[in-house]
């Protein structure tokens, strides 16, 4: 390793006993567990020297060959150093709450974080976990580890700091995916990122990074100076009752977003637009645009009439997720093949809108957005060209 990457501090190996069979919390005999060990290494992501003005060491949990292949990856935690374009402030009824001070476009950065502590998220289905939990945090530095125990924790405190520092984790932890050399998901926390609260239509997107190692939240529809940041903690598309249950059995609160607040009757309807707007989330329009281009004995304004109707229910839902990508393409894409350039334009700028939001890039939806004409389908459903004659074709 070059010797302006090398961690602070040196790395820990524990044999960690697993028991997927367990029953209460009872711990098996030596001899029972004795063939069920493995060996894991409490490790600092390394810091190239440029960025450390910027980044803190970030302390992982690494599994199989985790610590090798961030190695090999060239993985280099990088917060960026500028300025935060947000606050933590109190917020009535929420706790700590992320309040941005300035207005924020869809697709801009709101932070930009790297973790302080990155695991594997079956540490937590451990009978004990406390046994690695404990260990990584007494591994992080004094600053890092104070921002760690300061974080919320939705569960009674029993005085047991094992127990506390494994339910910090279980609040806050917000997946990452996988890392490079382990076949299961891993979790972080943040000191900023974690005090973003929960709301069934949220106004921003959290995703990971991994070459930078870091979180990134970028608002999903406009927000304005002074007001606060959303993300979603569960599915949103699941109905209201599904929803509550799982915010209830997991962080152990009741959500009072504006999708929850809503009369009951208005709930039932507003389930029935979740419910249609899972279902096509699941699966990609694509096959059913390209069967209409060519099915001329089907309406021309068929698939139109059906994503603005999708477009509506997602306005309804206050949602401002990554599901717009897919309804602007199937629209681009008919607008497209009808030859409407103001309704294709349009549709490519929502997705491109989206698409920052969701990734930080545009996907090449400005290109689009600019020239729909040069897409691959102009014109590929051709409506007959008469003289004098303007084809009414709605593009709201």
């Amino acid at each position: 390793m070059p010797a302006d990457c090398r961690p602070l501090f040196p790395d820990i190996s524990i044999s960690k006993e697993q028991f997927p069979y367990i029953q209460g919390n009872e711990r098996p005999s030596q001899k029972d567990s004795a063939s069920r060990t493995t060996s894991i290494r409490i490790t600092q992501v390394p810091v190239p020297e440029e960025t450390r003005p910027y980044s803190r060491l970030v302390t992982c949990v690494a599994y199989g060959d985790v610590k090798q292949q961030l190695f090999v990856h060239g993985v280099a935690p990088y917060d960026s150093g500028f300025h935060k374009l947000y606050r933590v402030a109190r917020v009535a009824g929420l706790g700590l709450g992320l309040i941005v001070t300035e207005d924020h476009a869809p697709g801009s950065v709101i932070v930009w974080e790297c973790p302080l502590l990155v695991m594997p998220m079956e540490v937590l289905e451990d009978p004990f976990p406390g046994d690695t939990i404990q260990p990584a945090v007494g591994h992080l530095d004094d600053d890092t580890a104070r921002l760690y125990r300061r974080l919320y924790n939705c569960f009674p405190s029993r005085g047991d700091e094992k127990e506390d520092l494994c339910n910090i984790m279980k609040t806050n932890g917000i997946g990452v995916g996988l890392l490079p050399g382990y076949d299961e998901p891993y979790t972080a926390v943040y000191a900023d990122i974690c005090r973003i609260n929960h709301s069934c239509s949220p106004n921003a997107i959290y995703t990971w990074d991994l070459q930078s190692f870091r979180g990134e939240v970028r608002a999903s529809r406009l927000i304005k100076k002074g007001e606060q940041v959303f993300i979603t903690y569960v599915d949103n598309r699941e109905p209201y009752d599904v929803r509550q249950q799982q915010l209830q059995n997991t962080y152990n609160f009741t959500c009072a977003c504006p999708a929850c607040s809503l009369s009951e009757a208005e709930r039932k309807r507003s389930d029935v637009r979740r419910g249609v707007l899972s279902k096509i989330w699941r699966s990609s329009p694509d096959d059913d645009v390209e069967a209409w281009m060519f099915d001329l004995k089907l309406p021309d304004d068929l698939i139109i009439k059906r994503f603005l109707r999708y477009a509506d229910m997602m306005e309804q839902e206050m949602l401002s997720d990554a599901q717009w990508i897919f309804i602007a393409r199937a629209l681009v894409m008919a607008y497209s093949a009808l030859r409407v350039v103001e309704g294709a334009k349009r549709w490519a700028k929502k997705a491109k809108e989206s698409s920052l939001a969701a990734s930080g890039g545009d996907n090449g939806w400005g290109e689009v957005a600019d020239a729909p004409e040069t897409t691959d389908f102009w014109g590929l459903r051709k409506l007959p060209v008469i003289p004098g004659v303007t084809w009414a074709i709605t593009t709201v």
